[in-house]
């Protein structure tokens, strides 16, 4: 499993963009899908969200399936995966084996660690996994001086310490 830095760190324009995240720091989410889509669709293209708790899955398979005329990029974030149906879980395991469309990106986001069942598995195998949850104590220092650089400003090791020892993980 890779971090958020090094996922967009080896950003490649020539690889399939399927991401699976694991982890509950909604903020590191954010930043991460923010970050896909100023790489990936940039200023043409869209993003489609699904909830499985909401959504129907029939429209999200839809989606996946279509591909625009007008090469128009997509990228697809889905909460709940689990809750798709089996058949819908063969559909969507398939279309990721099958080298799945370069104008579509997927971002599977399961907050719960703990949820291992066969489809999680073999989906998340499939897929590049991302690591979304807090940095620990050790990496907050790499976290917070990419981020800062990420968004185009420099901070010195005395002042990431300082907000560091103020604001914990929670920074």
């Amino acid at each position: 499993m890779r971090t958020i830095s090094e996922t967009i760190k080896n950003y490649s324009k020539k690889e399939h963009h399927n991401y699976y995240l694991y982890g509950d720091d909604i903020f590191l989410e954010k930043f991460f899908i923010n970050q896909i889509c100023k790489k990936f669709i940039k200023d043409d293209g869209s993003k489609i969200l699904y909830h499985f708790n909401v959504d129907n899955e029939e429209s999200f398979l839809n989606d996946i399936h279509s591909n625009s005329l007008f090469d128009s990029k997509k990228i697809i974030i889905c909460w709940g995966i689990n809750r798709l149906s089996k058949n819908a879980q063969k559909d969507f395991i398939s279309y990721v084996k099958s080298n799945p469309s370069e104008d579509i990106s997927l971002i599977i986001i399961s907050p719960d660690f703990r949820i291992k069942n066969k489809f999680v598995s073999e989906l998340s195998s499939l897929m590049n996994a991302v690591d979304i949850r807090t940095p620990f104590p050790n990496k907050m220092k790499n976290w917070v001086r990419y981020y800062a650089k990420s968004n185009k400003f420099s901070m010195t090791d005395e002042l990431i310490s300082f907000y560091i020892d103020c604001y914990g993980d929670s920074l």
